[in-house]
């Protein structure tokens, strides 16, 4: 019977949909499967505990379950919610209902997944700073495994946690002639070099950071008769997406 069970298991896994997405950082086209029943259920559970960490841990696992050939290092942080919100449309519906809150009043918006646009880094592309006349900077862009990796609050960041996407993201840093790789360089040296700027300096790693690829979406929402256009970011403001309804 155990067997029988197990085969059945394994039929129904072999006969899954395939889909494929692509996004800016990878050429090739992204194939994927939809999530299982078993995994939205993890996500759920550890939703319920409400430890931002643990559930972008989730998410991550159930992203690379899920996509075939993907590396997360080599993708943004707002490229891989982007491949979340696709597996959310081709697992459970194009259609997300969510809530909009305004005091006493809640009013209730319907939004199509498939009009996500993929994120993109906008503003200047420039990613090497000269810090000082001896020191230069190249930064890259924050991935997912960073941010659980650091445990970096980005849906809810208070300035520590600012600070260490930041430093996340130097790639190397020159001193004269002599390149030292970020990987070779403990997050708590980067977080201290960075301490060490000054406001100046620091706010050009700031324009860098802000203009990273970022899963955003506009949509309007009427409010008795006002209508409001509302800005809907990252998958804190989409956390409807590992709900069942």
């Amino acid at each position: 019977y155990r067997k029988l069970t197990m085969k059945i298991s394994e039929m129904l896994r072999s006969e899954l949909p395939e889909y494929s997405v692509t996004i800016p950082s990878i050429e090739n086209k992204l194939s994927f499967r939809p999530f299982l029943v078993k995994e939205e259920k993890t996500l759920l559970l550890v939703a319920e505990e409400g430890n931002e960490i643990d559930v972008l841990r989730t998410i991550k696992n159930i992203i690379m379950s899920c996509y075939s050939d993907l590396d997360l290092n080599k993708i943004s942080m707002g490229e891989a919610e982007y491949l979340f919100v696709k597996l959310r449309e081709k697992s459970i519906g194009e259609s997300l209902e969510l809530i909009y809150t305004h005091g006493i009043i809640k009013t209730p918006m319907n939004l199509d997944l498939r009009k996500i646009k993929i994120p993109k880094r906008t503003g200047n592309d420039q990613n090497t700073f000269n810090i000082t006349e001896n020191i230069s900077i190249k930064m890259r862009e924050l991935s997912m495994n960073d941010v659980i990796r650091e445990e970096i609050k980005v849906w809810t960041p208070d300035q520590d946690d600012y600070i260490k996407m930041i430093a996340s993201m130097i790639d190397t840093i020159t001193i004269k002639e002599e390149c030292l790789s970020g990987t070779d360089l403990s997050i708590k040296d980067k977080v201290d070099f960075v301490e060490s700027m000054t406001e100046k300096q620091f706010k050009e790693l700031v324009k860098f950071a802000d203009g990273a690829p970022k899963l955003s979406h506009k949509m309007k929402v009427k409010i008795d008769t006002e209508e409001k256009t509302l800005e809907i970011n990252g998958l804190n403001d989409f956390f409807g997406l590992v709900s069942p309804t």
